[in-house]
């Protein structure tokens, strides 16, 4: 979870136009590099970092992958130029390259077959929660003290976990394996072997495509909110952490519910397949809405605002719907059309008709009494009746 924090603190920096991006004078392109940087050094290092894991086990590869990274994400505070900011994004992907291997060691010598799918699921309940709040801490350390005491705190603050880890941490996973391997029997298997499984080739095009959308979403997202939906930087963190916060609930729920059915006697490779796939369509799902969303529309669908079109017709909660509609002569109707439907407002100042001439006004061809001292212009009915007119 931590090692999320230094990832997405860069995201956050890249949708700061007066500090951040004015300071280095960054073109899209050049957010694209640095977003990038950091992915090239850890794809291409995934599979030597596992043999070092394999080699020489979790906890002082961890720690020293976890030292590298939170170092790098500090000295980012110190950086003037475009090219260092690149090489210490690619410094960052060096460090954090370990991460995934140790994990997957580690759970694979820890819990047997029916707990993996809760443990890989609490992991990528992790993954989740480390953007979530490492975006919204990010984004109020840097409103409130800059980009470069964001990056500062958040790269030596990470390294306050490395104590507990080396001191809590056994370093018994290998013994660990040679113990499995007595019990299964088994020979090792090669390389070669393990590459021409059709169920390593799939599990490598699934995990390609989830984390393509994961990357995408961890590394645009904020200037994705602040730009397209003209947000703040504080409203961005909180629709970002809001996000990621959602993903590790299902992320958790799935796992649980993995774990349940392959108790049951379900096929473990059939479950975890079908479990992917309901993934994946469900996120496909989530991208046809939000391509066609306007941003008006998702602007207004904050937190706090409990309708899509438009504000509460009360802006002070503390007040009863009744109270405020008295106070501003507004009845139910009227006060949400002339919020949520302006343009359909054929006359606006038909509320201001009294008592029950008002409430009438909203009943189609309801004829009005005792209005002959307004002019007809002042008691039309948008939409529903033309005009009242006095003694008609």
């Amino acid at each position: 979870m931590v090692a999320y924090f230094d990832r997405v603190n860069l995201s956050v920096a890249l949708a700061d136009k007066d500090g951040f991006l004015s300071f280095f004078q960054l073109t899209n392109s050049d957010r694209g590099l640095l977003n990038s940087a950091f992915f090239w050094s850890y794809a291409l290092l995934q599979i030597p970092a596992g043999w070092i894991v394999d080699r020489y086990g979790v906890k002082w590869t961890y720690a020293a992958g976890f030292l590298l990274w939170s170092l790098t994400s500090a000295a980012t505070a110190w950086v003037g130029t475009f090219q260092t900011l690149f090489m210490l994004r690619i410094l960052l992907g060096v460090g954090e390259s370990v991460v995934t291997p140790a994990a997957m060691r580690w759970i694979r010598f820890n819990f047997d077959e029916r707990r993996r799918g809760t443990a890989v699921g609490i992991l990528m309940a992790a993954a989740k929660v480390g953007p979530a709040l490492g975006s919204f801490i990010a984004v109020k350390l840097l409103s409130s003290v800059g980009w470069q005491m964001m990056f500062l705190t958040i790269g030596l603050g990470s390294m306050l976990w490395l104590l507990p880890w080396l001191f809590l941490m056994t370093n018994d996973d290998r013994a660990r394996e040679k113990e499995a391997k007595q019990t299964a029997g088994g020979k090792d298997i090669s390389f070669g072997t393990v590459m021409a499984s059709p169920v390593i080739w799939g599990t490598i095009v699934g995990t390609f495509c989830y984390q393509y959308f994961v990357y995408f979403a961890l590394t645009w997202m904020p200037a994705y909110f602040k730009e397209s939906f003209k947000m703040s930087l504080n409203d961005s963190g909180v629709f970002t952490a809001a996000s990621f916060l959602c993903m590790a609930v299902v992320a958790t729920l799935a796992g649980f519910a993995a774990d349940a059915m392959i108790g049951k006697g379900y096929d473990a490779v059939a479950v975890r397949r079908g479990f992917t796939i309901a993934g994946f369509l469900t996120a496909g799902a989530g991208l046809v809405a939000a391509l066609n969303t306007p941003p008006e529309i998702a602007r207004r669908s904050r937190p706090h605002h409990r309708q899509l079109l438009g504000p509460h017709p009360n802006p002070h909660p503390r007040r009863s719907r009744r109270s405020h509609r008295r106070r501003t002569k507004l009845c139910r109707q009227c006060a949400w059309n002339r919020r949520a439907n302006p343009h359909r407002m054929a006359d606006p100042d038909h509320w201001r008709l009294p008592g029950r001439n008002h409430r009438r006004a909203h009943i189609p061809g309801a004829r009005s009494y005792d209005v002959s001292h307004r002019h007809p212009a002042q008691i039309r009915a948008p939409g529903l009746i033309p005009y009242f007119a006095a003694g008609k």
